[in-house]
């Protein structure tokens, strides 16, 4: 019997389907295996073939770079404990970043300078303490905390060391403490800032010679005074020009800046001035004069309420007297004789 010839069947149209489609995701799969792995090699040669640092990144732009990740990250972290008092100084720190850059797009430095770099960046963006008397600004302190700080002991200083206050010393000017950004660089650490408040005289033969890097509030810092001060100390400068081996006038007006006014009772002892007593000597010629018991000052003690400003007394009420020695009169023998002749 002759056997019937075999023919093949075409697939179902279902199975052709599900096969296209698995060799669809296979191969999807490959290429997706295949880009992660040629991203894990190239992330891991990137370093070496194309060598990077790692940059302070300012509001998106790098500022300075280091080649050591931990250095950089010592250094912002540096910067930010000196404000953590601000506030606003740390949220000026959220738009600080660490980021890989090329090295020929930033400048690569030291620790030190990174850190007076974005110390710099830092001030112009963060809040400031800056103490303002009567409306105009005169130092910046680097957090609330220095300038109360410094406030005491301005008022400490120019209190005029009575023991007993009727009330707490107080300014008075309009002194006061805002947070805000600086737009000149007028802040100073807490000696000087005391020193300008109180109007301390810097040494020197009252000239200052201008030398390069030198702005006219680090000129005023140094001599104790304001920028208003130095103003009216060189009327004819322009301080926002100031030239090399320019000389200005530093000395002649270093008052103090504020007023501390305090009001207390002060007890002290005081001399109980003699009177003198004349008594007539008929025995004795006219213009004669004759000591006959010397004086003596007694000794009082005296209770008064006093005003002071800057520790002079500028109004005092007497409130008690204690009589401690009583005075001894001066006596004095006057001639009446007429002289002969008259």
């Amino acid at each position: 019997m002759q056997e019937q010839p075999q023919t093949s069947r075409e697939p179902e149209p279902e199975v052709t389907e599900v096969i296209t489609r698995l060799t669809r995701r296979l191969w999807w799969e490959r290429a997706l295996f295949l880009s992660v792995l040629l991203g894990v090699i190239g992330a891991w040669c990137y370093p070496t073939l194309f060598p990077g640092v790692w940059a302070i990144s300012v509001q998106g732009r790098p500022l300075v770079a280091m080649r050591d990740r931990q250095a950089v990250q010592a250094v912002v972290q540096q910067v930010k404990q000196s404000y953590s008092g601000n506030p606003s100084g740390d949220s000026f720190g959220r738009e600080v970043r660490i980021t890989r850059a090329n090295p020929s797009r930033v400048e690569i430095t030291d620790a030190q300078t990174a850190t007076e770099k974005l110390n710099a960046v830092w001030k112009q963006h963060a809040d400031q303490a800056i103490l303002y008397v009567d409306g105009n600004a005169v130092v910046s302190l680097g957090t609330q905390q220095e300038a109360a700080r410094v406030l005491e002991r301005v008022k400490s200083d120019l209190s005029g060391g009575l023991e007993e206050l009727s009330a707490a010393p107080a300014f008075k000017e309009k002194v006061e403490i805002r947070l805000e950004p600086i737009t000149e660089d007028i802040s100073a650490d807490d000696e000087t800032a005391v020193a300008l408040l109180e109007g301390k005289e810097a040494e020197g033969d009252g000239s200052h010679l201008v030398e390069a890097g030198q702005s006219a509030w680090s000129i005023a810092r140094q001599h104790h005074l304001s920028l208003q001060q130095l103003k009216q100390l060189n009327p004819g400068a322009s301080l926002h020009r100031l030239k090399v081996g320019q000389r200005l006038t530093v000395t002649g007006t270093a008052q103090p800046l504020v007023t501390v006014v305090v009001e207390g009772r002060k007890t002290e002892e005081v001399p109980v001035p003699f009177e003198t007593h004349l008594r007539s000597a008929p025995g004795m010629y006219l213009g004669k004069t004759l000591q006959i018991q010397a004086g003596q000052p007694g000794q009082a003690r005296v209770t008064t309420r006093v005003r002071c400003e800057n520790g002079k007394i500028v109004e005092r009420t007497e409130l008690e007297r204690q009589l401690l020695d009583k005075p001894r009169t001066r006596v004095v023998a006057v001639g009446t004789k007429p002289r002969p002749g008259r």
